[in-house]
């Protein structure tokens, strides 16, 4: 019979016992003769008659084990089918590359009401189907840890309530520049992401603030409004990140994507002349382009309305952190109190700050 053995690299495999004397030998496929000693035998698991068989969903498996959910996970990866059902709960491994199974077909056919199947576009059906049929408030809970994948989960399950929510008798009105609020809720993201997204050791684009999203519908299941609450934003890394980590993404982008006229009015410097972000060893992204992710900032900034005013508002602000970072202090001349003054050699740089 079958067993699960713990191991150090790949969590459990199955394997068989071969040996029980002197020692337990187990035979693995991946990685072949595991021992253990004797006294280890509780540390394995018996294995269910499974093992071989393609698994959507792992209540179905006639043993449910840890070694036994990594074993179908692992098995769904490496054949490139990412999402697993675990009854209702959608797990998903992060392939960190592009999968072309979220295009139009993808969402119609998550959308056609047919057998279900493990995909994020399902999961976003079933709570949409709920919603009208019950008349009632659903929730997706998206959660893992840093680098599992939640941000591009929560963009791919707007992008399915986004498409199938749409009002079709609502026009986008070009003229007015009023996009349709489909099209706003998906452009929330890049700005989201800009402001309160960073480099870490672990995760190009790791969120490092909480969302809270709730979309409205109106009684005929259209999308008519969003409403965001962002939380726990992780302050201190503006002022100090770890080694080869990055600021927040819109620190770079506004340096590398402004123009020359605005870097000339605002005194805009090169990025590794900031302290903010120049401290850390990491300045670019390997794949990634700053000036264009700026660029998709604008787009979003656009669609979501934001007056030219509002945009030079924000980018003074963030040119003037950038610009406090750089600035040296002295001890105040006050002897009684504990002060302190801006030093002469970073006057200019006060100077330079426009709020």
């Amino acid at each position: 019979d079958r067993v699960w053995v713990p191991h150090e690299d790949h969590a459990y495999l199955a394997g068989r016992i071969t040996s029980l004397t002197p020692q337990l030998e187990i035979k693995t496929d991946l990685a072949g003769i595991i021992k253990l000693k004797t006294s280890q035998i509780n540390l394995l698991q018996h294995c269910g008659s499974h093992v071989d068989n393609a698994v959507e969903n792992l209540v179905d498996l006639d043993e449910l084990s840890e070694g036994a959910i990594l074993h179908h996970i692992r098995k769904r990866y490496v054949a490139s089918e990412i999402y697993t059902h675990v009854g209702s709960i959608l797990v998903a491994v992060n392939p960190f590359e592009r999968l072309p199974i979220y295009g139009e077909n993808d969402i119609k056919k998550a959308n056609s009401g047919g057998v279900a199947y493990p995909h994020v576009y399902v999961t976003g059906a079933t709570a949409y189907q709920q919603m009208k049929m019950n008349n009632k408030n659903q929730a997706v809970l998206i959660s893992g840890e840093s680098g599992a994948g939640k941000t591009e989960t929560t963009k791919c399950v707007l992008k399915y309530l986004s498409a199938v929510g749409a009002n079709p008798n609502h026009k986008t009105n070009s003229s007015a520049n009023q996009p349709g609020i489909e099209e706003q809720i998906l452009q929330s993201n890049p700005l989201l992401e800009a402001l309160g997204n960073s480099k870490t050791l672990r995760n190009n684009n790791s969120s490092r603030f909480g969302k809270w999203m709730v979309v409205d519908f109106d009684s005929n299941a259209h999308i008519k409004g969003c409403e965001i609450v962002n939380y726990l934003l992780e302050k201190s890394r503006v002022v100090t990140q770890s080694s080869m980590e990055r600021n927040y993404h819109i620190f770079y982008q506004v340096v590398a994507g402004t123009t020359t006229e605005q870097k000339q009015k605002l005194k805009i410097k090169n990025s590794d002349e900031y302290r903010y972000c120049n401290t850390s060893g990491c300045i670019r992204i390997d794949g990634v382009d700053d000036v264009a992710e700026y660029k998709g900032v604008l787009e979003a900034m656009k669609t979501l309305q934001f007056t030219g005013d509002m945009q030079l508002g924000m980018l003074q602000v963030l040119i003037a952190i950038l610009t406090l970072g750089n600035l040296d202090f002295n001890k105040g001349n006050d002897v009684s109190t504990d002060t302190s003054v801006v030093a002469p050699a970073s006057a200019q740089d006060l100077a330079n700050i426009q709020v």
